[in-house]
């Protein structure tokens, strides 16, 4: 059932969208196009996969447009975690490249 439901939405969002445009893409119907695009993706996840799958897939879209979940300070801290083990590497003079490694 789910899969008619993905194929119709399929059809009707590409078919509507193309007759709003007037058939060729032209710059100004960038918004239709957009939506031809949108709903072709929602369409063919449900019409590819299980509801469980592509509920989870959708939950996932929503998850990746709310935004980030660390700040810029995460970030700042992981560079200066990342920083401090480099120099602890590289005090380590007995860490060298072997001979036939070279």
């Amino acid at each position: 059932m789910l899969q008619l439901a993905g194929l119709v939405i399929v059809l009707i969002l590409v078919g509507g969208g193309l007759a709003l445009t007037g058939g060729p893409a032209a710059m100004h119907a960038l918004p239709f196009e957009l939506a031809l695009i949108g709903g072709a993706a929602i369409g063919t996840v449900m019409l590819a996969n299980s509801p469980a799958v592509a509920r989870e897939a959708l939950a996932g879209f929503v998850r990746a447009f709310r935004g980030a979940r660390w700040k810029k300070s995460d970030y700042a801290d992981l560079f200066t975690l990342t920083g401090g083990l480099m120099r602890a590497v590289k005090r380590r003079a007995s860490w060298k490249t072997p001979r036939h490694a070279c």
